[in-house]
């Protein structure tokens, strides 16, 4: 294939994400709000996370070995465009709002995540495909960016569509942007750039992945770093609203916005610099990534405990994503050249259940906030991502000796 006809690959595969990323950050808020107006149960919303969530726990590592026994961008295909029919029944169910809707609507949301728990690893091995070895990293760094920026307009764009069609058709037009991207996927196929393996090759288990983690100490190092960051740090996604909240500050509301924006706007600059930048050793720098977005938590744990200040707080969290990102993109690039090419969707599949561990550690510190205070749920964030990832880290620097 020609160089020109692999980048219309790679950019129609960076618009695909795009559309249903974009689609899928804006239902996740008009979803949540819609559930919560209906059954006026906070609980009832994290039932409704743990739908989307859970299923990534079982079908994760089974669906990504998938990838590697059929084309990725076939599989893309598949998912994106039962995903879009699954969205679209959601969308009736949520216009409608027949009687036992919220269960209806939650039973087809664990269904359609138990399909597109592999989403995210048939990506990152479709990019690594596209992309080729040395272009890797840039490749990640692209993907990141794309996910970052649709994370920052699709739930500023939920309001809008709320405001203007109501919740029904604003879960229905991500249903119709799931389907355009199922439409690019397909076009990738045609394009042959990401073909599987030759006919009557030997196809690996489906958990092949699984048992060479058990094997690979160095790997299994990389994929466990994420124990720290997604689980220590990543929460403060879900925990803005408890950093800014009263007593420390009045009408913390606005305050949570500015602090996920300028977050979100740290992480872009990440992606962006990682891209135009040639790392040497992604491993290494996603162990500097997750160890440094200590630093900031340190200083928004003392912030807050001496002199509450939200501008002061917001720069915290400016440098906490810019760091968060450069361990999450790195992170992602070294598992995914460090996976042999024949089971990469299998590992991938397993590295990427790291998600489940973010709303676990948003209970967890959510719960020392509650009984010690905003300040001392800064710091304990901050001293168990440094010992999970330190732990790691020294487990990946005994694995690199020979």
């Amino acid at each position: 294939m020609s160089r020109g006809a692999a980048a219309r690959a790679y950019r129609g595969l960076l618009v695909s994400v795009a559309l249903s990323r974009f689609g899928g950050a804006a239902e996740l808020v008009v979803l949540n709000w819609w559930v919560l107006e209906i059954t006026g149960s906070a609980a009832a919303v994290g039932i409704t996370t743990a739908a989307r969530l859970v299923p990534i726990l079982v079908a994760g590592p089974v669906m990504g070995g998938l990838a590697d026994r059929r084309d990725p961008a076939a599989l893309l295909t598949l998912i994106t465009g039962v995903a879009s029919t699954v969205t679209a029944t959601m969308a009736a169910i949520v216009a409608l709002s027949p009687p036992h809707g919220f269960l209806i609507a939650t039973a087809l949301l664990a269904g359609r995540s138990l399909i597109t728990a592999a989403e995210p690893t048939v990506r990152q091995v479709l990019i690594a495909r596209v992309t080729g070895g040395g272009e890797l990293l840039r490749g990640m760094a692209d993907l990141s960016t794309v996910l970052t920026l649709c994370q920052i307009a699709g739930p500023a764009a939920s309001g809008a569509l709320l405001a203007a069609a109501g919740p029904g058709a604003a879960i229905g037009l991500g249903a119709a942007l799931q389907a355009a991207a199922a439409i690019l996927s397909w076009r990738v196929h045609v394009a042959g750039v990401a073909a599987g393996p030759p006919e009557g090759a030997r196809r690996p288990p489906l958990l092949a992945g699984l048992r060479h983690l058990v094997r690979d100490r160095r790997l299994f190092a990389q994929v466990g770093l994420a124990f720290g960051p997604m689980l220590a740090v990543f929460p403060y996604t879900a925990l803005m609203p408890v950093v800014f909240a009263p007593p420390l500050f009045p009408g913390g509301g606005v305050g949570a916005a500015i602090g996920s924006f300028v977050a979100a706007l740290g992480a872009a600059a990440a992606s962006i610099g990682i891209r135009r930048r040639r790392l040497p050793d992604p491993p290494r720098t996603a162990l500097v990534g997750a160890l440094g977005a200590s630093l900031p938590l340190i200083v928004a744990a003392l912030v807050a405990a001496l002199a509450p200040n939200q501008v002061a707080l917001a720069a915290c969290f400016l440098l906490l994503g810019f760091l968060a990102q450069i361990y999450r993109t790195t992170n992602r690039a070294a598992v995914t050249a460090m996976a042999p090419e024949e089971i990469r969707g299998s590992v991938v599949g397993v590295a990427n259940t790291d998600r489940i561990l973010i709303p676990l550690g948003a209970l967890l510190f959510g719960l020392v906030a509650e009984f010690g205070g905003v300040a001392w749920m800064l710091a304990a964030m901050a001293l168990s991502n440094l010992v999970l990832a330190g732990a790691m880290g020294a487990l990946m620097a005994s694995a690199r000796r020979p």
